[in-house]
């Protein structure tokens, strides 16, 4: 499964995608993360959404273009938004 996170830049998600990318190891999860500004062009690319906190005031945007896509969408919850949070993070998403 290939999820996209979506911030305010793109730059400080790459964090978390790293630390999930660890708890995905020996899975078909993948994840990337892009910038409010490339989310229209990526997200057909995904099969899922994860909006991190900073951009929540615009999920109605994302969830628009998801719904659209077909996709999945969901907000990452502020205790899921570290390297931390990323054990619980990725738990919910195997469950979405």
């Amino acid at each position: 499964m290939k999820v996209l996170l979506v911030c305010s830049g793109g730059m400080s998600t790459t964090i978390l995608v790293s630390a999930l990318q660890k708890q995905a190891a020996g899975t078909d999860f993948t994840f990337d993360a892009v910038g409010t500004e490339q989310y229209e062009h990526e997200v057909e690319n995904f099969d899922m959404v994860l909006v991190a906190p900073q951009v929540k005031h615009r999920f109605s945007y994302f969830d628009e273009i998801a719904q659209e896509k077909g996709k999945k969408i969901t907000q990452i919850a502020m205790t899921e938004y570290s390297p931390m949070g990323a054990p619980k993070l990725f738990a919910r998403i195997k469950e979405l």
